[in-house]
């Protein structure tokens, strides 16, 4: 189906749903529109710094919006009143807040954190975590590195909070914290964690490479932040008055880092001054920034697999192969380390939307994990799920596939205007991609770009002896446009061509991969075929 639409290579309910995904964002990205606004920052003497923020008022049951200067003029008249007024300190806030540990690393989150905190892709993690997990120096210095679960054994807790007693007294938990394991979590294995507590990244360090020690650094600080106690912070707001203008500056502050000392995960500390309310303060500076409302922001692979583990997408095992997949396939590039998806991708997407819309359905894909799951549980006999799934959805949704593609009209796809360009998502190619209206994209010919196709042999034709394999760099041309390989020049059936069964008039002469002759329908997305002297058939089976 994809061969004769798009040119696409594959699909299946996890790749397809992922690449729906990244499609879904750039069509929300393309119909984007920016809308200028202008943010007023004062800076005082007393050491704050506050942003003008207009008190909005919030109707019962709804949340308030964000209100902001949508002109020039309307920023220079807000700067007008504040210049002429002093600044007044009308109200203090201190809240304190607990944050509890951070469960230990599972597949998910452990490429999650590599890719925020290392900038490693999810495949560079997973090799990675293979060989923590194999041994180095004979000894392993990880559990099982794909699982789902965030459950740590009972050996563990009680040799972490030995370690935590003895060298960080301060940060361990009255008792062992507990995790909420999601439902739809196989829990086949434990959470990732160094196989002991005692094994420090300093005491690894002499075993491992850099990219080793960085990721078991990633490992152990979890496993160990997950058996602390959770930690206390202050956020602070300073609320100031200008005339009719309102100035918010706030700040944060940790009064008992708990778990942080392991892993931080909170914005940096901002203290506040000490002033009173009443008190007038000394204006320095009052600046106006112009800026534009931003699009959805692509997805990094990182950010890509947690929200497939949240929607239930692939499993552990899965993730970042199907990531693979699709940047293999042409569907994706990663650009700036965010994935962009290219003309093929949107093009097969779109056509898969329209000809097998559940393929693309994240709840389909979900639905069928779950039956999956349930198999291989034993609660759902295999047998009757494949007959019924076969018989029921499979064929009645190819029969309406097959008759879309005769009628599917494939058209580039160009982003609005004042959308940038990018290399991925209807950007830069190499090579220029043809498009006729029924059959899609095919590929450009060696004077666009392209790679020059080998030569095909003829039928029964065996390569010489000691001759060298003509592959795409023998058959190139050269400097003077001469290749210096032979033309290969196919013989054509002889006789009148056959007519299509279909009603699409005479057959054309075509070649096999394996260079023989053959009769094929020239209507895109027509399966009749035959080969010189037989019969008009249909399905080609190369």
């Amino acid at each position: 189906l994809l061969w004769n639409s798009t040119g696409g290579k594959s699909a299946g309910r996890v790749q397809s749903a992922t690449l729906h995904l990244i499609c879904e964002r750039e069509r929300e990205r393309l119909l984007f529109k920016p809308e200028n606004y202008w943010v007023l920052q004062a800076k005082y003497a007393e050491g704050l710094t506050a942003n003008f923020e207009p008190k909005v008022e919030k109707k019962q049951g709804e949340e308030a919006e964000e209100k902001k200067v949508r002109s020039e003029a309307e920023a220079n008249e807000i700067k007008v009143i504040a210049s002429s007024h002093p600044h007044l300190v009308t109200n203090q806030e201190n809240k304190e807040e607990r944050r509890y540990p951070v469960p230990p690393l599972i597949t998910s989150t452990l490429q999650q954190a590599a890719s925020s905190r290392l900038k490693y892709s999810p495949q560079k993690t997973m090799k990675i975590a293979q060989e923590l997990y194999e041994g180095i120096g004979g000894k392993g210095l990880i559990t099982y590195m794909r699982t789902d679960a965030v459950t740590l054994s009972p050996e563990f807790i009680e040799d972490a909070r030995g370690w935590i007693r003895e060298n960080a007294p301060q940060a361990l938990a009255d008792t062992a914290p507990t995790f909420k394991v999601k439902a739809e979590a196989q829990g086949a294995h434990e959470a990732i964690r160094p196989t002991s507590a005692d094994m420090t990244p300093s005491k690894a360090r002499g075993i491992l490479n850099d990219e080793q020690h960085a990721v078991y650094r990633l490992i152990w600080e979890r496993a160990i932040a997950s058996q602390c106690k959770p930690a206390r912070i202050s956020r602070g707001q300073i609320e100031i008055h200008a005339g009719s203008t309102r100035w918010i500056a706030r700040g944060l502050t940790v009064l008992d880092p708990g778990y942080l000392i392991f892993w931080k995960n909170i914005e940096e500390e901002k203290e506040l001054p000490t002033v009173a309310n009443g008190q007038t303060l000394k204006v320095e500076n009052i600046s106006i920034e112009a800026k534009k409302t931003q699009p959805p922001s692509r997805y990094s692979e990182a950010k890509l697999i947690q929200i497939m583990e949240k929607m239930g997408i692939g499993r552990p095992s899965t993730y970042a192969s199907t990531v693979m997949t699709i940047r293999e396939r042409g569907y994706v590039i990663l650009e700036k380390d965010v994935l962009a998806p290219t003309e093929l991708g949107m093009g097969t997407d779109e056509f898969l939307m329209r000809a097998m819309p559940d393929i693309v359905d994240v709840s389909f894909t979900a639905q069928m994990e779950g039956s999956l799951d349930r198999i291989a549980e034993g609660k759902l006999a295999w047998e009757a799920f494949l007959c019924d799934w076969n018989g029921s959805y499979l064929q009645a949704a190819l029969v309406k596939a097959r008759a879309f593609l005769r009628s599917f009209p494939v058209t580039k796809i160009e982003p609005p205007a004042g959308i940038e360009k990018s290399a991925g998502g209807f950007g830069k190619f190499k090579g220029k991609r043809k498009f006729s209206k029924a059959r899609g994209p095919r590929k450009a010919a060696s004077g666009d770009g392209a790679k020059p196709k080998r030569a095909p042999r003829a039928s029964g034709a065996k390569k010489a002896p000691g001759a060298k394999r003509e592959g795409a760099k023998a058959a190139a041309p050269s400097a003077t446009g001469a290749s210096s390989a032979p033309a290969f020049k196919p013989v054509p059936p002889t006789g009148p061509a056959p007519v299509c069964t279909h009603g699409h008039g005479p057959l054309e002469n075509r070649i096999s991969k394996k260079g023989a002759p053959y009769w094929k329908c020239k209507q895109g997305g027509c399966d009749s075929w035959a080969w010189p002297g037989k019969p008009v058939q249909g399905s080609i089976p190369f």
